[in-house]
């Protein structure tokens, strides 16, 4: 199944309750309490975005520096606050497993994902290359 690891424990991360596989729950959404991050997925969804675009974002925002692997059910819980159905949200985490850009494991019949290192690498690097962006001084020629 693409990167899935057979028989790996999948480990909670922080912000998620693994629960018995079925019911766990997404801990802090909307980032620092103010839904902004809400309100711009739910914007996003309506503008087209797909669960496939969602969720990496989402992943990304919530757990980028983390490499626990996250419940399928929490994931499927969390993209359901946007208004994502369940069936949506699976086959996205299966496409997304199936492109590399998330990294799956199975323990039993519960199913745990974490962005994909490659993605994670990718993301880093370009954050430093904004950072970096206008650190050199430009003399200015004096044109508008």
């Amino acid at each position: 199944m693409g990167a899935m690891e057979s028989g790996s424990k999948a480990q909670s991360a922080p912000g998620v309750d693994g629960g018995d596989g079925d019911d766990g729950v997404a801990g802090g959404v909307g980032g620092d309490g103010d839904g902004s991050l809400a309100a711009e997925a739910r914007a996003a969804l309506a503008r087209g975005a797909s669960a496939s675009d969602l969720l990496p974002t989402l992943m990304g925002d919530y757990w980028f520096h983390s490499r626990a692997h996250i419940p399928s059910a929490a994931l499927v819980r969390l993209l359901a606050e946007f208004g994502v159905g369940a069936d949506a949200t699976r086959a996205a985490l299966s496409r997304l497993t199936r492109k590399g850009r998330l990294e799956g494991v199975r323990d039993g019949r519960r199913t745990a994902y974490r962005l994909a290192p490659a993605l994670v690498d990718a993301a880093t690097e370009q954050g430093r290359r904004l950072m970096r962006f206008g650190t050199e001084p430009v003399a200015w020629d004096g044109v508008w």
